[in-house]
């Protein structure tokens, strides 16, 4: 799969790939896709969304996911944002996060046990994945990877990348999480709960990008995957030192 691939049609009167993009870009700072960012990235997913959309539609007491998510379903005439518009925009705002780790943190989405089509009950953050409750997920991480791919990032990390970034800041990962001896991520599901990614994790993942760690959140308990996609920058001469 291309990058160029990735991107539909653009909507009539719209560009879909700068308002994905800064769809995207907003979520990141929200925290629940883009984990390792730097604060020069979070402020320019809050202009970049600003200057793109039509009245700047972010404000600070609402998540701007959830604000951008509506104003694309407005600009685009699309219920939500399905996997290949969202791997799309990933390709488009990835060059903008600079020297950054990509850290997909995603619901574990299995559709029997959820309501179809969604409704109240519904989290936020799992609707867009339900916007076509027939489309298996499962290839979800392989989109984004190829798009991240195509955004010139390096390929995905393995075990022994993983390890690196466990112990060591690489690029411009925030030590607190090279160092520490948990990961923690925020939940996908539940405001002020957070996922523990710890070293047993780590080992679990391999070098298919398609492997996820397989948590649930510490408050809700909801199932989701973690995901690590790629380093702009692969780690050389470092060693991993077991604790």
């Amino acid at each position: 799969m291309t990058t160029s691939s990735l991107h539909p049609p653009a909507a009539p009167g719209s560009d879909d790939r700068q308002l994905l993009a800064a769809y995207m870009l907003a979520s990141s700072c929200d925290g629940r896709w883009l984990i390792g960012r730097t604060d020069s990235g979070a402020a320019r997913a809050r202009s970049t969304a600003r200057a793109v959309l039509p009245g700047g539609r972010v404000r600070d007491s609402e998540s701007p996911a959830g604000s951008l998510a509506r104003t694309t379903t407005e600009q685009l005439g699309i219920s939500l944002p399905p996997r290949r518009l969202i791997a799309a925009a990933w390709a488009e705002a990835a060059p903008c996060l600079g020297e950054t780790a990509l850290i997909f943190a995603g619901p574990l989405v299995i559709p029997e046990l959820l309501p179809q089509p969604p409704d109240a009950s519904t989290p936020p953050e799992l609707i867009w994945q339900l916007s076509d409750p027939t489309q298996a997920l499962a290839d979800l991480p392989t989109a984004l990877a190829d798009a991240v791919l195509g955004a010139g990032f390096a390929p995905p990390i393995g075990y022994s990348e993983a390890r690196t970034l466990y112990d060591q800041p690489i690029g411009t990962i925030q030590p607190a999480y090279a160092r520490g001896s948990v990961l923690d991520t925020p939940s996908p599901c539940c405001t002020g709960h957070t996922a523990r990614l710890t070293r047993n994790d780590l080992e679990d993942i391999t070098d298919d990008a398609t492997t996820g760690v397989h948590r649930k959140c510490s408050g809700c308990r909801s199932p989701y995957l973690l995901y690590l996609l790629g380093t702009r920058q692969q780690p050389q001469g470092v060693r991993w030192q077991p604790r």
